[in-house]
C-alpha cells in the first residue's frame, strides 16, 4: 500500500479550511499522485480512495477557480451548493475515506 505524501496529508487534512481557488492551484500535485495509483483501481485501497477524491475535486474547482463567488468560498460549503452534485460526491467519498483511514 502507498504511503500518502505529507503535501497530500495536508490537503486532506485541512480541507475545511482550503479555498475553492487553492484546491484548484492544488491540481497539477494531485494530478500526479493520481498517476501513480490510478493502476491500484481495482484494490479500492484508502489511500486511493482519498487521492482520487481529492484528484477530482480539485479538478472540478479548476473550473470554479475565477467565478466571483465560489472562487473563494471554502471547500465544505462550495459541495453544499444545488448546483454541484458532483463535487457533494466527491466530497463525500473523501470524508468517507478520512473516517476508514482514522480508525
Amino acid at each position: 500500500m502507498m504511503e500518502l505524501d505529507q503535501d497530500i496529508l495536508g490537503i486532506e487534512k485541512n480541507i475545511n479550511d482550503l479555498k475553492v481557488a487553492n484546491l484548484a492551484f492544488r491540481y497539477i500535485q494531485l494530478e500526479c499522485a493520481y498517476r501513480q495509483v490510478c493502476e491500484q483501481w481495482n484494490q479500492d485501497t484508502i489511500n486511493y480512495r482519498i487521492i482520487e477524491a481529492l484528484f477530482h475535486l480539485a479538478m472540478l474547482a479548476r473550473k470554479e477557480r475565477v467565478h466571483p463567488i465560489y472562487a473563494n468560498m471554502p471547500v465544505s460549503e462550495w459541495t453544499r451548493a444545488p448546483s454541484h452534485t458532483q463535487t457533494l460526491c466527491w466530497f463525500n467519498q473523501l470524508r468517507s475515506s478520512m473516517n476508514k483511514a482514522a480508525i
